[in-house]
């Protein structure tokens, strides 16, 4: 058999020798990766891997890490399967669901239901969805959950609240509230004093219900010096314009302050009576013709005036007189209101009751800012001056 030459087979066959050796790298490639997933799986049932794994799984089961609403993704620590530390709770936003789908949702965030408390709580809607939270959506690491669930309203009785107060009462209760300002003899400022559906009444579960509750606003007022006198015996005191009587704005003073409106009355002295008669008192009558409420003025004896002087004021209206006052010159202004609903007319009268030791003829005895209060439109009607 003939002998071939050295190197004829590698000549002959050059692309099997190739071959190969390829398959002969990626028979120890494979080997290589095989070992690799062996290890890795070993090392993580024995807990040896490595302590950063950490991968993202979806839907979130109770007691799972989120870190945003309920079933988004959150991060699981592959190590032990606990959560990874930088990932935090968050409170979902449930409101508007019924009690189970909102529990369902605070045990998809990864709280407890056990940390969960549900009340009721009267609004207008439909009864049984969650309408208040706390703590509100998004606030981190809740500890423990409030819900308040809706069940049928009333109207609350806001009669006699301030206007503030009442308003955020309904509207904790899902009513929209309009505020008017309404005058009302009486009452005091800023109170509620009716209000257009009736306390008690059933709200139901339309959304958006608007309720109107009318406030008590301050009245209007006019000053004596702007109305019109039927009769008067005494002249006007007032800061526009100049007076007609020997006391002008600019001098008159009693208790120290300046008199920038008012009625001012000559009275004269008789040591003859205690109790002059009707005729010799000073008189001034207005028609208010039912349309002021309260009549208010402060009442003194000019700072001029003999210290021993005393003068009695009296508020009538029609053969009523409705209070008085003894005031002396050494003494301090004296206040006086009175109630005028309904009366047609207030008269005003001022006489003597002492004569000071020094000869003296007649003294100014004042009232003060007299201004008649009631409520607008009507206030105005009654005088024909404006200030």
């Amino acid at each position: 058999m003939p002998v071939e030459p050295a190197g004829t087979e590698r000549a002959r066959n050059p692309r099997s020798t190739r071959l190969k050796r390829l398959a002969g790298g990626m028979v120890l490639v494979a080997c290589i990766g095989i070992g690799l997933w062996l290890g890795v799986g070993i090392g993580m049932r024995s807990g040896e891997s490595p302590q950063s794994a950490v991968v993202n799984v979806g839907a979130a089961s109770p007691g799972t890490i989120v870190g945003g609403a309920p079933g988004t993704a959150a991060q699981f620590d592959l190590t032990n399967g606990a959560p990874a530390d930088d990932v935090i709770i968050v409170m979902p936003d449930v409101l508007g669901l019924e009690e189970i789908a909102a529990r369902e949702a605070i045990a998809d965030a990864g709280i407890d239901n056990a940390e969960v408390s549900v009340s009721d709580l009267p609004f207008v809607g439909p009864p049984g969805r969650i309408i208040r939270q706390n703590p509100t959506r998004q606030t981190s690491n809740p500890t423990r959950v409030q819900l308040w669930k809706s069940t049928p309203a009333k109207m609350p009785n806001v009669v006699g609240m301030q206007a503030a107060e009442a308003t955020t009462a309904l509207e904790q209760i899902g009513l929209r509230v309009v505020k008017k300002d309404a005058y009302t003899p009486g009452a005091v400022k800023g109170a509620v004093i009716r209000a257009d559906i009736e306390a008690n009444a059933d709200l139901g579960q339309q959304l958006g219900q608007q309720v109107t509750i009318s406030a008590a606003s301050d009245p209007s007022q006019i000053f004596l010096d702007q109305v019109p006198a039927i009769r008067s015996d005494c002249s006007t005191v007032s800061s526009s314009s100049s007076s007609s009587s020997s006391s002008s704005s600019s001098s008159l003073r009693v208790g120290g302050d300046l008199v920038a409106h008012g009625v001012s009355c000559s009275v004269s002295f008789s040591s003859s009576s205690s109790s002059p008669p009707s005729a010799s008192a000073e008189v001034s009558e207005y028609d208010i013709a039912r349309k002021a409420d309260y009549f208010e003025v402060k009442v003194g004896l000019s700072d001029a005036s003999p210290s021993e002087a005393r003068v009695r004021f009296e508020i009538w209206a029609g053969a009523t007189m409705l209070d008085s006052r003894d005031v002396t010159a050494a003494g301090a202004p004296e206040a006086m209101t009175v109630q005028l609903s309904g009366q047609i007319k207030l008269t005003l009268r001022t006489y003597a009751t002492a004569a000071p030791s020094r000869s003296s003829s007649s003294i100014a005895a004042v009232w003060v800012d007299p201004k008649l209060s009631g409520s607008p439109g009507q206030i105005d009607e009654i005088g024909v001056k404006k200030p």
